[in-house]
C-alpha cells in the first residue's frame, strides 16, 4: 500500500496487521496521540469539547506537536533513504557522497532531538486541564520537564502519575546523548566527517580543529575508535528513541484506560515510499566492526 503514497497516516488496521506489516510503521505513541486528536477535534479542526480558552490554546499546541511529530518520524525515514541512495549511487563521486552524507547526518540527528522535545508536549494529555496553565506542566522542552520531575518528584507524580514520570525520567540518558551530538554540530560548529571505505560509511565529529582524529561522539557501540560505522550508530540512536516512544504511548494509554474503562485506542500507522526501507533499517542485524582503515 505504501508505494501508492508519498507519506501519510492510515487508520483502521487490525492488531495483527498493525504489529506485523513490513510496509507500515507502528508505534504505541502514534496510536495514543492520534486517538487523543480524534477525541478532541473534528476533521475541520474545531474542538469537539467546549474547553476554556487557555485549555484550547494548550491543546492546540498539542495538536501542532502531533503533526510535527509524525512529520519528523517521516523525515527520519526519508533521511535514511537518502543516505542509502547516496551511498549506493555509482555515478556520484566519493567527495560529493561524503558531503551529502554529512549534511544528512546533521538532519537526522536534529530530527531525533526534536522528537524528544515533542514527547514533552504530549505529557499534557494525562494531566487535569486545571494544571495546563502552569509553565512547568505545559513546557515544550523535555529537558525542562525532566528537571521538574527530578526536582519535584512527589508533586510531579501527583500531577502526571508515577508511571508517566518514571517513563520520562528513563529518557534522561538518551536525551543527554542526542543533545551532546546535536550541540556539537549546531552550537559548537563541528561538522560530521563521513568517510566511505569498502562501500561502508563511517563518521566522526572531531573534538577539536587541531586534532581531527579524536572524536567527540559518545562510544555507543563500544568500539573504542574515532570512526563509527554510520548506519549501526544511527540505528542505535533510533532504536532508543522508538523504545521511549512505545513506553510513553503505553503509559499514556494505561492512564486513559484507568480514567475511562470504555477507552479504546485506534491503531494508526505511518506509510510512505521510504517507510519499508526504514523499518528494515531499524530491525537489521548489523555485523558491527570498528573501522580498520583508520587514517590516523
Amino acid at each position: 500500500m505504501s508505494t501508492l503514497f508519498i507519506k501519510g497516516t492510515v487508520i483502521g488496521y487490525n492488531y495483527e496487521k498493525w504489529q506485523n506489516d513490513p510496509e507500515s510503521l507502528a508505534s504505541w505513541l502514534i496510536c495514543i496521540v492520534e486517538t487523543w486528536h480524534t477525541a478532541q477535534f473534528r476533521a475541520t479542526g474545531e474542538f469537539l469539547i467546549d474547553h476554556p480558552d487557555e485549555v484550547k490554546r494548550k491543546y492546540g499546541e498539542v495538536r501542532g506537536a502531533i503533526q510535527a511529530f509524525t512529520n519528523d518520524v517521516h523525515s527520519l525515514s526519508v533521511c535514511y533513504h537518502q543516505m542509502l541512495y547516496v551511498l549506493n549511487d555509482r555515478i556520484t563521486e566519493v567527495g560529493l557522497k561524503t558531503l551529502y552524507l554529512s549534511n544528512l547526518v546533521e538532519s537526522y540527528v536534529t530530527n531525533v532531538r526534536t522528537i524528544y522535545d515533542l514527547m514533552a508536549v504530549f505529557a499534557r494529555i494525562v494531566v487535569n486541564t486545571e494544571f495546563l496553565k502552569l509553565r512547568v506542566v505545559s513546557t515544550d522542552s523535555l529537558s525542562d520537564l525532566l528537571k521538574t520531575f527530578e526536582n519535584k518528584h512527589k508533586w510531579s507524580t501527583e500531577i502526571f502519575s508515577e508511571p508517566v514520570v518514571s517513563v520520562f525520567k528513563n529518557m534522561r540518558k538518551s536525551l543527554n546523548i542526542i543533545r551532546e551530538i546535536r550541540n556539537s554540530i549546531i552550537h559548537d560548529g563541528k561538522e560530521p566527517i563521513v568517510t566511505i571505505k569498502n562501500g561502508l560509511a563511517y563518521f566522526r565529529i572531531p573534538k577539536t580543529i587541531n586534532n581531527p582524529y579524536e572524536t567527540s561522539l559518545p562510544d555507543l557501540l563500544d568500539l573504542k575508535t574515532p570512526d563509527y560505522p554510520l548506519f549501526p550508530y544511527l540505528q542505535h540512536i533510533t532504536r532508543s528513541l522508538f523504545t521511549h516512544m512505545d513506553n510513553l504511548g503505553k503509559v499514556i494509554g494505561n492512564d486513559a484506560h484507568l480514567k475511562d474503562n470504555d477507552y479504546r485506542c485506534e491503531l494508526p500507522v505511518l506509510i510512505g515510499i521510504c517507510i519499508p526501507e526504514f523499518i528494515k533499517f531499524i530491525h537489521r542485524d548489523y555485523k558491527i566492526e570498528p573501522d580498520k582503515h583508520n587514517d590516523e
